[in-house]
């Protein structure tokens, strides 16, 4: 297996920083231009049922235990192929655009544009599928379920991935966030969730997210670099994971990951949704803009912009 640093979430290449930085800087003048958006009463769009109120189970028993105790789980069947052909065609658009140089939706960014690897953040501005997306009840459930707090929307990306011409391979294992998780009423919850969805289907030489089951239980300082290392040397540490379009991987940001190595000649597409408790931040970057706030009921105001206090 290829050799790679171990890296922390948020370290980036210096064009990708210069990015970021550059979207911060205009975002922080919008922010302090527009002031706070007037809103929508909670339920009117769906029949006077809120967002929490269409929240389903979440995760099956065997699907939390496989959760618990690998750091995540591969959930089938969360999306249609309506779904996921709309998506797929948004994304691809997406990637049309900005190698066309149209402009895109601001405050969408796109942090990679290589051949092998176009990655575009906050793409919830772009299209409303994207929204939909990252809002979809079930998903939203079982971030609910894992987080063990109401959630609320932190990260939203896609991805495209292609083999590289030269053949290289290689992985980036990482884990996102820096703090340790908690025990709950016998099972463990953890402040960052990701859900992770194919759509296109990933078989075993088509670049699954490789994952070190069991990792997100390491605490905040272990040498995770150790961890990284031993990955690379023994395969049999690792998972990769295979699964149907519409299938979605749910697991902890602090369980160690990486993207995988395409080797059939196909391209990997997949759509990212991160939620956290809803006190917490966004990751820099993918703050909600006035735009689509003002457009939101008061349920999914704080779905998307967070709130201040404690809600269970």
């Amino acid at each position: 297996m290829p050799r790679n640093g171990f890296f922390q979430h948020g370290e980036q290449d210096p064009e990708s920083s210069e990015r970021l930085l550059t979207f911060m800087k205009s975002r922080r003048e919008r922010t302090l231009a527009a002031g706070r958006p007037e809103r929508v009463p909670a339920g009117e769009v769906n029949g006077n049922k809120t967002l929490w109120d269409r929240l389903g189970e979440g995760l099956a028993t065997e699907q939390r235990i496989h959760l618990d105790t690998h750091g995540y789980v591969v959930v089938p069947d969360v999306l249609s192929s309506p779904e996921v052909r709309a998506l797929l065609d948004a994304t691809h658009a997406l990637e049309d655009d900005h190698r066309a140089g149209r402009p895109i939706p601001d405050p969408c960014w796109v942090e990679s544009d290589s051949h092998e690897y176009f990655r575009a953040n906050n793409i919830i501005h772009v299209n409303p599928v994207f929204f939909d997306y990252v809002s979809k009840p079930s998903i939203v459930s079982m971030a609910d379920h894992a987080i063990g707090l109401r959630p609320r929307l932190v990260e939203s990306e896609v991805h495209i991935r292609r083999q590289p011409a030269d053949g290289s391979d290689s992985y980036d294992f990482h884990r996102g966030t820096w703090f340790d998780g908690t025990v709950v009423d016998g099972w463990y919850h953890y402040p960052m969730i990701k859900a992770l969805t194919f759509l296109t289907d990933v078989g075993p030489d088509d670049g699954g997210t490789a994952v070190v089951p069991g990792s997100h239980k390491f605490r905040a300082d272990s040498d995770l670099q150790s961890v990284a290392d031993a990955a690379l040397r023994s395969p049999s540490l690792v998972d990769t994971v295979c699964a149907s379009a519409g299938s979605t991987l749910l697991f902890f940001e602090s369980l160690v990951h990486s993207n995988g190595v395409i080797r059939s000649g196909r391209e990997r597409v997949v759509v990212i949704s991160a939620y956290g408790p809803m006190m917490f931040q966004p990751v820099s970057g993918h703050e909600p803009q006035g735009a689509l706030l003002s457009r939101l009921p008061d349920d999914y105001y704080e779905f998307i912009d967070g709130a201040r206090t404690y809600l269970p």
